[in-house]
């Protein structure tokens, strides 16, 4: 005797389908929920702008646009133009990701985590033009998990660096390469167009220390040169000219540096 199951499948059916919206009804409620909290935490972030950032940057506002927060941020030229080259690397959002888990406390990220919230920090230079950066909410949800920690993040950071080379330094100089070495975070700097003679780079740079080189601001603003520090690098620069064979260079101890920090 062949048994019909329509009828269990039936029922089976009758009784599963109201779970399931139900279900589906608190997730959407608990969704709306998060970012309900989200939009509230946008309103006081964006109640207490204008905000200095540092480095010619200055928090503008901060809303909630549909599943991202957006942070909109004034910037000076010159930092502009960092963000633009910094953002063109394909590291570029991993480096985001991980800055803004850095700058987060866990109750924070959870909130956003919860709420499957992605991030813009949209960049207004002061010219007109604009830049986004966006970290979608896996990428996000990807940095919490797997943060960038130690020699990570040096090698995230310095490939970063490593995609703009040869930049402009000033007054008339180049960094050409930078690399880890022996304890050292060694750049070379490229004199030629400096109208410097190397003897007289040379005596300049024998009397050179972390003060001279270096503030405190100057290292907070730079993330490679601040991880550098904080993970125990020195700073060796390596000044060199096409037209000669001859080096000078300026050494300075990770002590000098981090006493710069205190």
């Amino acid at each position: 005797m062949i048994r019909n199951d329509n009828k269990g499948n039936a029922m089976k059916t009758k009784i599963f389908t109201p779970l399931l919206c139900l279900l589906m009804l608190a997730i959407v409620a608990g969704c709306n929920w998060h970012k309900s909290k989200i939009a509230a935490e946008a309103k006081q972030l964006n109640d207490e702008c204008p905000k200095s950032l540092g480095n010619g940057m200055m928090l503008t506002s901060v809303e909630l646009d549909h599943d991202f927060m957006v942070y909109n941020v004034s910037v000076n030229a010159e930092t502009f133009v960092d963000v633009v080259e910094n953002a063109k690397s394909p590291l570029a959002s991993k480096m985001f990701s991980s800055m803004i888990v850095d700058d987060l406390d866990a109750d924070e990220r959870q909130v956003l985590l919860d709420a499957e919230v992605g991030i813009k920090y949209v960049y207004k230079c002061e010219t007109g033009e604009t830049r986004t950066v966006t970290v979608s909410s896996q990428e996000f949800a990807e940095a919490v998990k797997h943060p960038l920690k130690g020699k990570a993040l040096l090698d995230v950071q310095l490939s970063i660096l490593k995609g703009r080379l040869p930049m402009d330094v000033g007054a008339g100089m180049k960094m050409v390469n930078a690399e880890f070495k022996n304890g050292n975070l060694c750049c070379e700097i490229d004199v030629t167009s400096a109208g410097l003679e190397m003897s007289e780079l040379q005596t300049i740079t024998e009397k050179m220390r972390a003060a001279d080189m270096f503030t405190k601001d100057d290292i907070q603003n730079d993330p490679l040169l601040n991880t550098a520090i904080n993970q125990g690098y020195n700073i060796l620069y390596i000044y060199t000219h096409d037209h000669s064979s001859a080096q000078a260079k300026v050494f300075i101890p990770n002590r000098d540096l981090k006493a710069l920090l205190d």
